[in-house]
């Protein structure tokens, strides 16, 4: 990923924005150690969101 964006960072006033998405199904739902544990960590990096459904 570095050898792509780095070159695009370099174009005259580009602003270059990198989006990640993950996307998990767990037959059976997730457990709410496991909920509360991704949500804390996602809240410390800043995510702009998680969500559990």
């Amino acid at each position: 990923m570095q050898e792509v964006v780095q070159h695009l960072a370099l174009l005259p006033l580009a602003k270059v924005k990198l989006e990640l998405e993950i996307e998990v199904d767990v037959p059976g739902g997730v457990a709410e150690a496991t909920v509360r544990t991704v949500s804390e960590n996602a809240a410390v990096l800043k995510f702009s969101g998680s969500n559990f459904e």
